[in-house]
């Protein structure tokens, strides 16, 4: 539901429903099932306006999705999409896009309209974003993020209250053949009496040639993700993803990126103008031999002094997308992961095939 009150004020509502049947081991909590729930309903609220430049306010359960969404994204690929209650205060002056977030998550309960805001959970954030000229049709953004969770696990730290910063900076861009999106983060702060100290780099990069058949990309994804390389030490060098994007590897999301080093080649051919098939194949290390392997709820799947292998799995896996009309697209992936020495020495190490099919309707 949209509501205009004249140029200065807009309300938006969302209802949904999000359900599953047949999961070995049922949903998984906050992640899968919500039977009826308010999923946004804001307002937007014209504080200033002159020419294109604009201050607005918006206030209310949202979603939220900043620069390439490593940190802060909506979820897509799970079946309940995040969102937040809060305040965004949105300055755009000239080429300068500001941001000013204070915001907590929802606690996505099972039943009915039972999502109030989690208070053991805060973030608040600056994110600005503008073009940077030194770089072929160059953009940068530059933010500070702040987190504090009262109630968070760390392999080797136990679970505690952690109070976390980070800082950090993207380059992106796109040119008529290039496109490319690298990023580096440095965390600081405190989880119980330990000192954090953890960072991230992640870079990506896609060639386009469409002169030729199928119009092929072919892309490269390398990213690093710190893990803490003492558990008898007073830091603790986990690196957060914070609010972390969905699929980012693939739909499958078998773990985190924490404590994690990866390699992900690609080629996406267009077979017609409405179908297209992407190849995307992924390598998987742990940063660090002393940490664990971590889920996408925060909690640790293998602890890391299991074994010393760093080596975690292999996947292959394709994806198909296809718009069929203006509001109808349907998607598909299927994926085969092969466990690495660390998967092999610390679980049973069985391979994994994983589908997905989803029809996507939009009005």
């Amino acid at each position: 539901m949209v509501l205009h009150l004249g140029d200065r004020f807009r309300f938006f509502g969302e209802l949904a429903s999000s359900v599953l049947d047949g999961r070995n081991g049922g949903p998984r909590a906050g992640l899968d099932e919500e039977k009826m729930y308010v999923h946004q309903g804001f307002f937007d609220l014209g504080l200033w306006k002159s020419g294109h430049d604009r201050l607005t306010l918006r206030a209310g359960r949202q979603e939220v999705a900043l620069g390439s969404e490593n940190l802060v994204s909506t979820r897509d690929g799970r079946n309940i999409r995040r969102s937040l209650d809060g305040a965004r205060l949105t300055w755009v002056k000239g080429e300068w896009t500001v941001d000013l977030l204070a915001l907590r998550p929802v606690l996505d309960n099972i039943g009915y309209f039972d999502d109030p805001a989690d208070h053991a959970d805060s973030f608040w954030a600056a994110y600005a974003v503008h073009p940077f000229r030194f770089l072929p049709r160059g953009n940068i953004d530059v933010y500070y993020m702040g987190l504090d969770n009262k109630n968070v696990p760390f392999d080797g730290k136990g679970t505690g209250r952690e109070q976390r910063e980070t800082v950090g900076t993207r380059l992106w861009g796109t040119t008529e053949h290039w496109d490319y999106n690298d990023e580096f983060s440095f965390q600081f702060g405190r989880f119980r009496s330990y000192a954090i100290r953890a960072w991230a780099l992640s870079i990506e990069h896609g060639y386009r040639i469409d002169s030729v058949p199928l119009k092929p990309r072919f892309g490269l994804r390398a990213l690093a993700l710190s893990g803490d390389h003492n558990q008898s030490s007073r830091t603790l060098g986990t690196f957060n993803s914070i609010y972390e994007k969905g699929p980012y590897f693939t739909y499958a999301e078998l773990f985190a990126r924490r404590n994690l080093v990866a390699l992900q080649p690609s080629a996406n051919l267009n077979l017609s103008k409405s179908v297209s098939l992407l190849f995307n194949p992924a390598f998987y290390w742990r940063e660090s031999g002393s940490d664990g392997l971590y889920n996408i709820g925060g909690g640790v799947i293998v602890p890391g002094l299991t074994n010393n292998a760093r080596y975690i799995a292999t996947q292959g896996s394709a994806q198909v997308h296809w718009q069929m009309t203006r509001n109808l697209g349907w998607f598909t992936e299927l994926g085969h992961f092969f466990p690495g020495e660390f998967i092999k020495q610390a679980t049973p190490g069985k391979n994994i095939n994983y589908w997905t099919s989803w029809l996507d309707i939009r009005f």
